[in-house]
């Protein structure tokens, strides 16, 4: 789920067709790109966000790297 800067829904994302990816139970953003998986799935799906920094990861660009 996107949200815009007063929490409203701008978009979400799901397998509607609920044979890729029938359950996502986790997700991590990492170099533009959106990983998910679920408890159920056999696999890993990733979906390219459309503006996302290339450069960013987790979780340094969240707090930085360690001192």
């Amino acid at each position: 789920v996107k949200f815009n800067e007063k929490g409203g829904i701008v978009e979400t994302l799901g397998d509607l067709s609920g044979n890729a990816h029938p359950m996502v139970t986790s997700m991590r953003e990492h170099k533009g790109y959106l990983f998910v998986g679920g408890i159920l799935n056999n696999r890993i799906g990733r979906y390219k966000i459309a503006g996302a920094d290339p450069n960013w990861t987790s979780p340094a660009s969240y707090w930085g790297g360690k001192p």
